[in-house]
């Protein structure tokens, strides 16, 4: 245990010093989305501050693989064949999912998002915005994001252990639907209809594909044992 505490700790130890450097195009990245605005620091050492966190951010992402072999290094020798392939392969569409979920949110909801909040602005006002504050907001988004994209992953692990049912998910789409509707309401910050919309259907798609691949392989294994 010591030893893999020691491993991660050294990767991200370099990773965020690597970070430290990056800092600032990592921050002109996330800039991207935001419209034509004047960026602020209300405080002197905000500047500093932000690029600490990022820092944090990239050695955390980039020490992750290491992390994680270190994880699986330890708890490897406890677990059998079986429960190592299942952990790797739902850790790796996990790791899928996420990605698929940030890049989605940096792409299309985070512009989405930004230029509907910056609807509300007069021509008698010149938005300034607080860097700190935008930093916390555009990650929040996105990691936000990442996790309502691990929704299917949980809901067919879910199917796949008989905890549900397939054919009770499929019946209730429509309260799939609005479930997942009240839940981008609760975590993008706009709320807007057009947010939600942009976030609730790609997930309600991967849902109703987790409860189609799950269905499919239940009445494999009934075959199978048949």
């Amino acid at each position: 245990l010591r030893r893999a505490i020691m491993m991660s700790l050294a990767a991200f130890g370099l990773a965020a010093a690597g970070g430290y450097f990056l800092a600032p195009y990592i921050f002109l990245a996330l800039k991207k989305p935001l419209p034509t605005v004047t960026m602020v620091f209300l405080g002197p050492m905000d500047a500093l501050y932000m690029q600490l966190r990022l820092a944090v951010l990239a050695g955390l992402v980039l020490a992750f693989p290491v992390i994680l072999y270190s994880v699986a290094w330890f708890i490897g020798p406890g677990m059998t064949a079986k429960e190592k392939n299942l952990t790797s392969i739902c850790g790796a569409l996990s790791l899928i999912l996420f990605i698929a979920g940030a890049a989605y949110a940096y792409f299309v909801v985070l512009p989405a998002l930004t230029a509907f909040l910056f609807t509300f602005s007069t021509p008698k006002t010149m938005p300034f915005v607080s860097g700190e504050e935008y930093l916390s907001f555009a990650l929040g988004v996105i990691v936000n994001c990442g996790l309502i994209f691990q929704i299917p992953l949980v809901l067919f692990l879910a199917l796949s252990t008989n905890l549900l049912n397939p054919r009770l998910i499929a019946g209730k789409r429509w309260a799939v639907l609005l479930a997942l509707t009240g839940l981008t309401l609760f975590l993008t910050p706009g709320g807007d209809m057009l947010t939600q919309a942009l976030l609730a259907l790609p997930v309600y798609l991967l849902l109703e594909a987790a409860v189609f691949v799950a269905g499919i392989a239940k009445r494999y294994c009934v075959n199978i044992r048949r």
